[in-house]
């Protein structure tokens, strides 16, 4: 698929906080982002995320930590040179071993 001017996406996912060996995640760590195309190739956009871990040691202490992200974000769409690409390479197959095979 390929991604142009104008074009929109929605992302869902999760993310990669750190946890250790003494804690839990109360809300495991989620991320949505949305891109919007500026050229044929590029797209620009927006990304939050949100989760928490609580940590404990036996009963001497307990804290919970709360990780918010919200950040901006850019991509580069290789869609077209990897179709180019597979084109390319098909058609170089076709002509030098596809006949020799029959």
């Amino acid at each position: 698929m390929e991604f142009r001017k104008g074009d929109k996406a929605l992302g869902f996912g999760e993310l990669v906080f750190g946890t250790n060996y003494y804690g839990s995640q109360a809300i495991p760590p989620i991320s949505v982002s949305f891109d919007l195309g500026i050229h044929e190739k590029i797209s620009v956009g927006a990304i939050f995320g949100f989760g928490t871990n609580t940590y404990s040691y036996s009963s001497l202490y307990k804290w919970r930590y709360t990780h918010i992200l919200f950040g901006a974000r850019g991509n580069y769409h290789w869609g077209k040179h990897i179709s180019a690409l597979f084109r390319k390479n098909l058609t170089y197959m076709q002509e030098h071993f596809w006949d020799s095979m029959w």
